[in-house]
């Protein structure tokens, strides 16, 4: 299942790409930078379907975090981040104390100086029980420059220690379930927290476009992946007649 997924993102990743590639190209030819219109055919889009945690999930993810001796700081800040702002795997190991201004509550997702991306990055509201998280984080680590950090150096990739506290997870819910703990939890990934946050905050009946805003993401792709949860989804057409 895992590895259908991979492909299905693969695909649609490579046809989000190509899309932007056909606009630029269309944009040159009708600047005439260049002298013809260049064909670029895109590969059929995959239906998504979109994987998030349970909020109970989410807490037991940070609680199994603590046990994990080497990652047991780094893995439980990433989480935090993760789950309450919804942001990329990537913006978050990137993200460094200067760019958290804790007397605004704001925190600048996108580095000065760096381009920005398809990705957007805007600056966003820093969570209250976030900003009392990171503050404790920040006095035990009050030299390290970027918030996930490990004996003082950033944070390449996270997936080694993710995975380790989703198996410790799956066990625990399988000793308290009885469930077979291959069947627990059958998929889990990092960006499945973005997923759950836009997920959750659907769930709560949250306006689009304060959500998409605070999410980095667009209301098209907000509605189209996530406003099935909403309690309003539908509700209109169903209860016409």
């Amino acid at each position: 299942r895992l590895r259908q997924m991979c492909i299905r993102d693969s695909i649609n990743t490579v046809r989000r790409e190509l899309t932007d590639l056909r606009s630029a190209l269309n944009r040159a030819e009708k600047d005439r930078v260049i002298n013809q219109r260049v064909f670029v055919e895109l590969p059929t889009e995959i239906a998504v379907g979109v994987e998030h945690f349970t909020p109970h999930q989410a807490i037991g993810l940070i609680k199994m975090s603590r046990k994990i001796e080497r990652a047991k700081d780094h893995l439980f800040i990433f989480l935090c981040i993760g789950f309450l702002t919804g942001r990329r795997k990537a913006t978050i190991l990137e993200l460094k104390w200067n760019d958290i201004d804790f007397g605004t509550m704001r925190i600048k997702w996108q580095a000065e100086g760096k381009a920005e991306t398809n990705k957007k990055r805007p600056e966003g509201r820093m969570p209250k029980r976030l900003a009392r998280i990171l503050k404790m984080h920040r006095k035990k680590f009050p030299t390290d420059e970027y918030v996930v950090s490990y004996q003082g150096r950033a944070i390449k990739d996270i997936k080694r220690s993710f995975n380790i506290a989703v198996d410790l997870l799956r066990e625990q819910i399988a000793s308290d379930t009885g469930q077979p703990v291959e069947e627990v939890l059958p998929v889990a990934y990092p960006h499945m927290m973005r997923h759950s946050a836009a997920t959750w905050r659907m769930q709560l009946g949250l306006k689009v476009e304060d959500v998409a805003e605070f999410l980095g993401m667009t209301p098209d792709t907000l509605r189209r992946r996530y406003w099935k949860h909403h309690p309003d989804f539908q509700q209109g057409p169903a209860d016409a007649y």
